[in-house]
């Protein structure tokens, strides 16, 4: 995607997931890379806090709450709060570094909670695409019912002077 990280650390001061502590610790025992990082530098935060420190959290809370399933919420340490800056920035793990996108088309529903976010370049330029998509197909239909009618148009022309025989 063309965007590029702004740094406004939106994505580091409140991090909404659906895995609590004990899960993220599990998976730096098993050597998992994301695990690792998190359980070192990830630490709980309320949901009071989460939200004070991006209201746009809670579209994320919402959607957590219809679908029953819990969400848990952390800061990042290695976010520097001055700079908005990552101080782990060559050791970040697969789940920073794919942030937004992941390798999935971008979407505006995943980045709902982070109105600040550059990344909203991308949605628009998917957007523009998709709509260049669309009217290009529109062109073509055009095209082909405007050669379609002038056919029409040529065949009748060529009925009405063979006198009604074609």
């Amino acid at each position: 995607m063309a965007a590029t990280c702004s740094k406004c650390g939106l994505c580091c001061r409140a991090i909404g997931i659906r895995q609590p502590k004990r899960e993220l610790r599990a998976q730096a025992r098993q050597g998992d890379a994301n695990g690792s990082f998190t359980a070192r530098h990830w630490h709980r935060i309320s949901r009071a806090e989460a939200l004070r420190r991006n209201p746009g959290m809670a579209y994320r809370i919402e959607s957590a709450r219809a679908s029953s399933l819990p969400l848990y919420f952390y800061e990042c340490d290695a976010l520097d709060p001055r700079t908005n800056l990552c101080m782990a920035h060559t050791d970040r793990p697969p789940v920073c570094r794919g942030f937004p996108w992941y390798g999935r088309a971008p979407e505006e529903a995943w980045l709902l909670p982070f109105k600040e976010c550059s990344f909203w370049e991308d949605v628009r330029e998917r957007q523009l695409g998709l709509l260049a998509q669309q009217l290009a197909t529109l062109a073509s239909r055009r095209a082909l019912t405007e050669r379609l009618a002038g056919l029409r148009a040529r065949r009748l022309a060529r009925t009405v002077r063979n006198g009604g025989v074609t």
